[in-house]
């Protein structure tokens, strides 16, 4: 029996993802067996062939005689493996084919075959600027440049939607409506940020012994972070963050700097009651609790009971329990000072981070839950009181998501009649941060 490794743990839940037997992809990543060292290993080749899934597809389409196999663990292990060869240039090209390969009991010679096909034709060099057709420039984490040869030229034309699709492994069409809003400058870079394996951002809590900074707490533990300009925000450079006491005790709470910005646009003050309303997994449940202090109250609600546990975990983690209130219902809430309501939405802002999100874009996707998001805003409405505060933000990217339903529930709602007083559309940027959305409502 195969010893449980990196590579396996990575290929079942990919396998997973492909059967439909999970939605999330760290669900089906099986790490208990792992110590620390192999868990992020397995995570980054589960999470980066997943990012790249689509990029992965077009270049294997090339390398096998008729078409890609449907099997989910066959088709799996070939991303899985060209991945390595295509991003990761500190494991060897001989050891990535041959441990990749191994991992299956069928398929071997066929899996075998098209990657060391592919991997012939990855060369160390930069790739040549008259042949954009059929050559591509590789990242990696080496200087070195390589780029991959295909036999024909088959790559889209370079400054395309196409090309950009194909590069950073997303679906053409989102591609499409990046280029037409923001135009090919913003677009790339939107696109590249949807590519990278996206960095870790702490928010460091009130909890934190005065006289200290997060930095200084955790250095101690053996872990490095850098400043950012926000001062209560850092991001992660090395070590075991979230194994460390620090984080047992709730100094810090992983949050990107647009989500807490969402947080902090509601104005939550020292004595007010506020309304979390889709509250899951927490982290601005928390940001919440800082700003209404000891004397105010955070009632925090999410339609999911699982999603509520989590909630109920950071709260717990984080010593709010005495100022949070986490609600199984809405029954006898109304008039609060402010509400919060962090939508469900197509999560454009968030690929580099929610991977799966590229399998659900399907063209038409930014209406998909307009019904909800529309539903939301009215109910923020309804339970906030007059002169009240409600915010709606968004992960997302998409007009359809965020301005367009901000304006129409204002224009259908006359009996909660209420006005834009800012909003602010994120774009995702390379080492930035994620992408998303807020607008800030006052009340009548």
């Amino acid at each position: 029996m195969k010893p449980y490794s990196p590579r396996l743990a990575a290929l079942r839940g990919l396998a997973a993802l492909e059967r439909g037997e999970v939605h999330r992809l760290r669900v089906g990543v099986e790490m208990r067996n792992l110590n620390t060292s192999d868990r992020a290993l397995a995570w980054e080749l589960a999470q980066g062939t997943e990012r790249m899934h689509l990029c992965l597809d077009f270049v294997l389409t090339r390398f096998v005689d008729r078409h890609l196999p449907s099997e989910p663990l066959l088709l799996s292990a070939l991303r899985l493996g060209a991945y390595q060869l295509m991003f990761l240039t500190r494991m060897p090209a001989r050891a990535a084919v041959h441990e990749t390969v191994d991992l299956l009991k069928h398929g071997r010679g066929f899996a075998n075959a098209v990657l060391r096909r592919l991997s012939s034709q990855i060369v160390v060099r930069t790739a040549d600027p008259e042949q954009t057709g059929r050559e591509l420039a590789l990242p990696g984490e080496s200087e070195t440049p390589r780029c991959l040869v295909f036999p024909d030229d088959v790559l889209p034309s370079p400054d395309t939607p196409a090309f950009s699709a194909v590069r950073h492994g997303l679906p053409e069409h989102v591609v499409e409506r990046w280029w037409t809003t923001h135009g090919p400058q913003v677009c790339e870079e939107i696109c590249a940020a949807s590519s990278e394996p996206p960095g870790v951002v702490l928010r460091a809590t009130d909890r934190i012994p005065a006289g200290r900074s997060l930095i200084d707490v955790l250095e101690v533990e053996g872990v490095t972070l850098a400043p950012l300009t926000h001062p209560r925000l850092f991001r992660l450079l090395r070590g075991p963050a979230f194994a460390t006491d620090a984080f047992a005790e709730g100094f810090f709470v992983a949050q990107d700097p647009t989500a807490t910005a969402a947080g902090e646009a509601l104005g939550a003050q020292a004595g007010e009651t506020v309304l979390d309303l889709c509250a899951a997994p927490g982290t601005k449940t928390t940001q919440l609790a800082e700003a209404v202090g000891e004397s105010g109250r955070v009632l925090a609600y999410d339609i999911d009971p699982l999603r509520r546990a989590r909630v109920r975990e950071n709260v717990d983690r984080l010593g709010h329990r005495a100022r949070v209130t986490i609600l199984e219902d809405l029954e006898g809430v109304e008039d609060v000072d402010r509400v919060l309501v962090d939508v469900p939405c197509s999560n454009t802002g968030v690929l580099a981070r929610r991977v799966e999100v590229r399998r659900r874009l399907r063209p038409g996707f930014s209406g998909l839950l307009a019904e909800t998001q529309h539903s939301l805003l009215r109910q923020a409405l309804d339970l906030c009181r007059e002169g009240g505060t409600v915010v709606y933000s968004t992960c997302s990217l998409e007009p359809e998501e965020n301005h367009q339903i901000v304006d129409q529930v204002l224009l259908t709602t006359p009996q909660r009649s209420g006005q834009i007083l800012r909003d602010r559309l994120t774009l995702p940027r390379p080492d930035k941060g994620d992408g998303g959305y807020f607008a800030v409502l006052q009340l009548a």
